[in-house]
């Protein structure tokens, strides 16, 4: 492989938009607090949310059923006011769906 090819290749890694994360980086994105909120809370709709990503292979944050389920959750969470830092559900989206990182990846099979 010329050195070229490879320049390339790592140019498009490091800028690459990483959508696929693990699940565990995904839930590490919501608070403790939003966790217990939505463990212990009365609303069935989220809990079944957060436990199909919970069973999900990698989440992948351009998938439309997961940015249902995580917008419903924020906004379930902000009617109660238990949003992280009491930010707008818009901010807290942003957050939640922000590109991942390096170390957030998923690395295998799709």
């Amino acid at each position: 492989m010329s050195n070229s090819i490879v320049e390339v290749k790592q140019y498009l890694d490091m800028n690459t938009p990483i959508t696929n994360i693990t699940v565990g980086a995904m839930q590490s994105r919501f608070s403790v607090m939003e966790e217990v909120t939505i463990k212990t809370g009365k609303d069935e709709i989220a809990k079944v949310f957060v436990s199909r990503l919970g069973n999900s292979k990698y989440a992948n944050l351009l998938d439309e059923e997961l940015q249902y389920g995580v917008g419903y959750i924020v906004n379930y969470l902000e009617g109660i006011g238990k949003l992280h830092n009491n930010v707008t559900s818009k901010i807290r989206l942003e957050q939640l769906f922000k590109d991942g990182t390096r170390k957030e990846a998923y690395t295998g099979k799709l």
